[in-house]
């Protein structure tokens, strides 16, 4: 590419520059190694159509580039049968057979065709998808020891206290922002149906990480959180004695008999407690004689009830 003052010129006359099948075979398939654990997460959302869709594998879309990596994807293909030969239960070819000639990823012995009917990684038949690869069928034994500390969105929200938009930034146009003002990284997940409902998985340890970049020290912020949801249901506690007591005073001078009848009293203790609040306001002059004639009142009433 060259160069012309600050703008930079392409060179079109040039061929460009295959770095990828320049790379030591060790090296293509240690890229290889991480293309087969396909990864659809959102695939408890999609439809049927999407699911069975004809989009080629990863694999496959990398051995049709060119006959090199055609060759090195079949080689790799076959070294995973062997290395793994405890769980294949690869077959030794005919005496007499080309092992060049092979395809290691199509037909009834190919790759393709064992992922897609034997756990990956105990080589046991399932049909279950593994949660966070499932690209790779994986038994619900290996699922957990292979992924041993998962969580669900409902649980990282409850236990991290983080929001939807924490969890999936890429969903959102907003709050995909740190304590520090980094931009938030997107959590490996996963999706599965459970009874009928999308359920979708995090790692703990992802989710911890996540929030300390949230919350600063998620700790001490749940700590901070409990405390201030404390004082909360105090203070609540303390408003509802204050207003009960203001309404059994209320109810104590206007409806004697009504609380003797719902706090179990009898009507006698009633009509002593009401006949000693005329008592005490006869001595407060006019205002207390209005006092007293509105108890009469309301005595009056209450016996008419009862």
């Amino acid at each position: 590419m060259a160069s012309r003052g600050k703008r930079k010129v392409i060179d079109l006359t040039r061929p460009p520059i295959d770095y990828l099948t320049t790379l030591p075979p060790e090296l293509i398939h240690e890229i290889i190694n991480h293309l087969l654990a396909n990864h659809n997460t959102d695939i408890a959302f999609a439809s049927r159509k999407e699911i069975d869709g004809d989009v080629p594998h990863p694999l496959v879309t990398l051995a049709a580039s060119c006959k090199k990596l055609e060759t090195e994807v079949n080689q790799w293909a076959e070294h995973f049968f062997k290395q793994h030969a405890a769980i294949t239960h690869i077959k030794p070819p005919p005496t007499n057979a080309n092992p060049t000639q092979r395809d290691w990823l199509h037909g009834p012995s190919g790759l393709f065709n064992w992922i897609a009917k034997n756990c990956a990684f105990c080589g046991k038949k399932s049909q279950r998808a593994a949660i966070l690869a499932n690209g790779l069928k994986c038994c619900s034994g290996c699922d957990r020891s292979q992924w041993p500390d998962k969580i669900t969105k409902t649980d990282a929200k409850n236990q991290f206290a983080l929001k939807e938009h924490h969890l999936l930034p890429h969903r959102h146009q907003f709050g995909q922002f740190a304590k520090s003002g980094a931009t938030l990284p997107r959590l490996r997940y996963g999706t599965y149906m459970v009874s009928g409902v999308a359920t979708t998985m995090f790692l703990r340890r992802d989710v911890k990480i996540l929030a300390d970049l949230v919350h600063g020290d998620v700790e001490e912020h749940m700590k901070e959180r409990a405390r201030v949801k404390e004082e909360r249901a105090r203070k609540k506690e303390a408003k509802e004695k204050k207003a009960a007591a203001i309404d059994e005073e209320w109810e104590s001078t206007h409806t004697p008999f009504q609380r003797a009848a719902r706090t179990g009293e009898s009507s006698e203790s009633a009509m002593l407690e009401l006949t000693q609040l005329i008592a005490d306001h006869h001595e407060g002059g006019a205002e207390g004689f209005l006092f007293s004639e509105v108890l009469r009142e309301s005595m009056l009433r209450d016996t008419q009830q009862g």
